[in-house]
């Protein structure tokens, strides 16, 4: 199959994210629409993770963690091509502003998989 270049930018942000043997999901190119069971499984798994290793959730295309994405409340960090990325914010978490197109905007969300380890699950 063909993947055009942004599919395959998209791809590597994922592995940069992630650890190995996660599935991508896209709602493009999926007919998945009931989200209840992914927010289920996700808030299952937060809450039955080992103390001192959470199990961390990044949402790449959502501008905040508080704007209403269907992610909202289940997601430690996002990441997202708009200026406004994150701004306004009222919840705590991560926000990574970055242009899929351009490797060399990836550098902050990059040290911080580099330092603290790849997320465990990325919508």
């Amino acid at each position: 199959s063909h993947l055009c270049a942004a599919s395959l930018r998209i791809i590597v942000v994922f592995r940069v994210c992630s650890h190995a043997g996660s599935r991508i999901l896209s709602a493009e190119f999926s007919s998945m629409t009931n989200r209840e069971g992914v927010k289920g499984y996700l808030s299952w798994r937060r809450s039955s993770s080992p103390v001192g290793k959470p199990f961390r959730v990044i949402d790449v295309g959502c501008a905040c963690l508080c704007c209403g994405c269907w992610t909202e409340g289940i997601v430690d960090a996002v990441v997202d091509t708009s200026d406004q990325a994150g701004a306004g914010c009222t919840q705590s978490g991560l926000s990574f502003r970055l242009d899929l197109e351009l490797p060399s905007t990836w550098a902050e969300l990059s040290r911080y998989v580099a330092e603290h380890g790849k997320f465990d699950y990325v919508i």
